[in-house]
């Protein structure tokens, strides 16, 4: 298994600067598929294996801190915070034991490799702020 914190951020929608280093509030659930029809599970810190099922981001934006095994994810948000756009993809998390961890974002073609520290692997999920027109 291996390591990995689980984290949510807010980001200025047309800057793209951080404006909230710890969103609280989001919703998410993390699934085996593409499809929505296997929910994911994992080892929280305590060791107990949860499904990883309608997880609420805490006061520190964390919504999981745990371990998982190697595979697929797809990291799926159900409610963002106020103020914030719901996510418009899923995240595509790949987790290798040989590898580590990569995540794939298919609206922004955007593929990042995940650098552990201190054998933890610490993903941010971005929420993009939501702006209302006069």
């Amino acid at each position: 298994m291996i390591r990995v914190t689980l984290k949510k951020i807010g980001v200025d929608s047309i800057s793209g600067d951080t404006v909230d280093s710890a969103l609280a509030g989001a919703v998410l659930t993390v699934y085996k598929d593409d499809h929505h029809t296997t929910v994911a599970s994992g080892k929280n810190s305590g060791g107990t294996i949860v499904p990883l099922s309608g997880l609420t981001s805490n006061s520190s934006g964390i919504i999981f801190d745990g371990s998982l095994e190697p595979g697929t994810y797809y990291i799926h948000e159900t409610h963002a915070p106020d103020g914030y756009n719901l996510m418009v993809d899923d995240i595509r998390l790949t987790v290798s034991i040989s590898d580590g961890i990569e995540t794939y974002i298919p609206s922004s073609n955007t593929e990042e490799t995940i650098i552990p520290v201190g054998g933890v692997y610490s993903i941010n999920i971005k929420n993009y702020c939501g702006y209302e027109l006069p």
